[in-house]
C-alpha cells in the first residue's frame, strides 16, 4: 500500500519535531513543557521506548555521526577531528547539526518506512517475534513527581531530572538520587514495567531496589518523626538507621489488608505482588515487625514471613529471595508456576500453562541472558518442554 502525500508529510513533519525533542534531551536544552511534550510520546508504546533508548545512547550517536559524515564524502581530517571531539566532548557541543540530521534520520525512517498493520512486512515481524531469543530486562522506569508530572528514567549517566521545592532529583546509571529536603511534604512515585528494574536513594540515605513490575510511592524529603513509603511488587531495602524516625513499610496485599512493616535500621525484601496469593517478607539483617492490622510477628535474620489471612514466620531462603537484585535467577525447589511468572515479568511476555504439575526445579542462571538460554536450561532436564507462539510462551 502506497502511502498518501499528506500522510507522508505529517510523517515528516512529527519526525523532524521528534528529532528536535530528542536532540534537546541529549543536549539538556529542553523547556519543561518541552520535556513533557517528549515524556508523552515516550510512554506511549514499547516501541517508542526502544527508539528513544538508541537513539540518545553515547555509542549510537557516535556511529550515526560517523556514517553522516562518510556518506557525505568528508575529508579524512575531518572525519578524524570529528571523532576526538567526540570523545571530549559529551553533551555533543561540537557540531551540533551533525547530531541533529543524525537523529533526524533515524526518526524520520522510523516513521516513514513502517508498515501498516496488515501487510506483509508486518507479518514478517510476527514470525520474528515467534523467536525464544527474548532480550532480558533492563534499568527503565518512570517516575511521577507530585505535580503529576512523569519522567522516563532509564540508563543514562549523571542527569539532573528534576526539583520538589529544595530537594533535587538526579540520574545516574539505572540510579534515582534525591538529596536535599523539604518543609512541605511532596509525595512522589517510581514504576517499573514488565522488564524493567531501578534503584533509589532517599533523602535520609535509605536504598530501595524495585524488581519488574513494581512501584514505590515516598516523599521527595521525610518532614515528621516517621519515615513511611508504599510498596507493590517486589523491593529490597537497605534502611538507614535513625532510633529518633522509625521506617515503615506499608503493603498493599491482595487480601486487600494494608500490612506495615516497621524498622529503625536493616535490610530485607518484600514480595507483594498483587497477582498472587502471598505477602512474602525476607530479613537478610537487623529486626523487622509485620502487622497485618491483626496480628503482629517480630522477624530476626535468615526468618521469612508469608501472609494470606495470618502471618506465619519460617526459615527463610535468603539467597534466593534477593537473587534478583544480585542480577540472577536462584531458584531452589521452585514450581514452574513460580518460574513461570518471573519469567513474564522479566521477559516482558505472556505466560501460558498447559497443565501445572507439581514438579520442583533447581537451577541459576543469570538475569542478564537471553530467554533461550534459560529455557534450554530448563528444558534440559527432561521434565518440561516450552513452545513460543506471538510473544506467548506456552509451557507445557
Amino acid at each position: 500500500m502506497n502511502e498518501s502525500p499528506l500522510n507522508h508529510d505529517q510523517n515528516l513533519e512529527k519526525a523532524d519535531r521528534l528529532a528536535y525533542l530528542i536532540f534537546g534531551h541529549v543536549r539538556n536544552t529542553l523547556t519543561p513543557q518541552e520535556r513533557d511534550e517528549l515524556d508523552d510520546w515516550i510512554t506511549e508504546s514499547d516501541e517508542n521506548l526502544e527508539l528513544f533508548e538508541k537513539l540518545t545512547d553515547e555509542d549510537n550517536i557516535e556511529m550515526g555521526i560517523q556514517d553522516y559524515l562518510q556518506k557525505e564524502k568528508l575529508k579524512e581530517q575531518s572525519l578524524i577531528g570529528v571523532q576526538d571531539r567526540i570523545k571530549n566532548e559529551k553533551k555533543y557541543s561540537v557540531w551540533p547539526w551533525v547530531v541533529a540530521v543524525s537523529l533526524l534520520l533515524a526518526v524520520a525512517s522510523f516513521y516513514l518506512f513502517r508498515q501498516p498493520k496488515n501487510n506483509h512486512v508486518e507479518n514478517t515481524t510476527v514470525e520474528n517475534t515467534n523467536s525464544k531469543d527474548i532480550a532480558p530486562g533492563q534499568n527503565k522506569a518512570v517516575l511521577t513527581l507530585s505535580n503529576g508530572r512523569t519522567i522516563i528514567l532509564d540508563s543514562s549517566k549523571a542527569t539532573s531530572l528534576a526539583k520538589e521545592e529544595e530537594v533535587n532529583i538526579s540520574q545516574n546509571n539505572g540510579q534515582l538520587l534525591y538529596s536535599g529536603k523539604n518543609i512541605e511534604l511532596k509525595m512522589n512515585e517510581i514504576s517499573t514495567p514488565r522488564g524493567g528494574q531501578y534503584n533509589v536513594i532517599l533523602t535520609d540515605g535509605t536504598k530501595v531496589w524495585l524488581n519488574a513490575e513494581s512501584s514505590l510511592k515516598f516523599p521527595a524529603s521525610f518532614t515528621d518523626n516517621i519515615r513511611e513509603v508504599e510498596v507493590s511488587g517486589e523491593a529490597y531495602f537497605e534502611v538507614a538507621k535513625d532510633v529518633a524516625k522509625p521506617f515503615i513499610v506499608s503493603i498493599n496485599a491482595r487480601t486487600g489488608k494494608n500490612q506495615k512493616v516497621t524498622v529503625l535500621g536493616t535490610h530485607f525484601n518484600i514480595n507483594a505482588y498483587e497477582d498472587e496469593s502471598s505477602t512474602y517478607v525476607t530479613l537478610l539483617e537487623g529486626s523487622v515487625k509485620l502487622d497485618n492490622g491483626s496480628t503482629s510477628k517480630i522477624l530476626t535474620p535468615g526468618e521469612q514471613a508469608v501472609s494470606t489471612t495470618g502471618i506465619e514466620i519460617r526459615r527463610g531462603d535468603v539467597n534466593e529471595a534477593v537473587a534478583w537484585k544480585e542480577g540472577k535467577f536462584l531458584f531452589h525447589d521452585a514450581t514452574i508456576q513460580s518460574i513461570g511468572e518471573q519469567i513474564k515479568r522479566w521477559y516482558d511476555i505472556d505466560v501460558q500453562y498447559e497443565q501445572k504439575g507439581q514438579k520442583l526445579f533447581n537451577t541459576e542462571v543469570s538475569r542478564n541472558v537471553p530467554l533461550s538460554k534459560l529455557l534450554n536450561g530448563l528444558e534440559g532436564t527432561g521434565q518440561i518442554e516450552f513452545k513460543f507462539e506471538n510473544k506467548k510462551l506456552i509451557i507445557k
